[in-house]
């Protein structure tokens, strides 16, 4: 179980946000791993070799679920191709569907 993995004291939900502000009341739509709250797809609590203890650069972490060719096939994207997912999307929620600023 992933919420209560690895001897954690409490749903790792609940464990980041005891810290860190629950994002899932700031915003009407929420990144999945956010809503499901599943930090730890995205950010290793313990080390990380990232700014924002993140896994990966943060456009690897896009591409990691988000297929690369389906994100450039929309023409919105084409003047995108360096990969800065987060100039216009915040990884963690929106107020529209796409998450963008």
């Amino acid at each position: 179980d992933l919420q209560m993995g690895n001897a954690l004291v409490m749903p790792q939900s609940e464990l980041c946000y005891e810290c860190h502000d629950d994002d899932r009341e700031k915003y009407a739509h929420l990144h999945g791993p956010v809503g499901g709250g599943y930090c730890t797809t995205c950010h290793n609590p313990h080390r990380a070799e990232n700014p924002h203890l993140l896994r990966m650069t943060p456009e690897e972490l896009c591409f990691y679920c988000h297929q690369q060719e389906d994100v450039y096939r929309n023409d919105t994207h084409e003047d995108v191709l360096a990969g800065e997912c987060l100039d216009c999307h915040n990884p963690h929620g929106g107020e529209d569907w796409d998450l963008s600023n």
